[in-house]
């Protein structure tokens, strides 16, 4: 059986690398006057040590939109499962063969 079907997961992953690529560069947030935003994080394993860093623009979450303007139309074969490859076993000769190893014979 199949978790996920192939078109599924195709989809998700152009949805996380379209997501990635429009929020990659976000730039630094500013106050309302104009002046940068930075965040102090203290360590939790070194008293006393802090550092300063920069805060982010909010990230946008316009899938949606990228994904209508853009016309992205997912037209690919799938590929067939992997157990396909597998040779099967007749079915009457397998029933033989476990209960003559078990010794269970009918």
């Amino acid at each position: 059986m199949i978790g996920f079907s192939y078109h599924g997961m195709l989809s998700r992953i152009i949805l996380a690398a379209l997501h990635f690529n429009e929020n990659a560069l976000r730039g630094q947030a500013t106050t309302i006057d104009g002046r940068k935003k930075y965040d102090v994080i203290f360590s939790k394993f070194k008293k006393e040590d802090y550092y300063v860093r920069e805060v982010k623009v909010d990230c946008t979450y316009a899938e949606d939109q990228t994904m209508n303007s853009s016309g992205v139309m997912i037209q690919s074969d799938v590929p067939p499962p992997l157990c396909s490859s597998y040779q099967q076993p007749d079915e009457e000769t397998t029933i033989q063969e476990k209960t003559f190893q078990t010794g269970q014979h009918f």
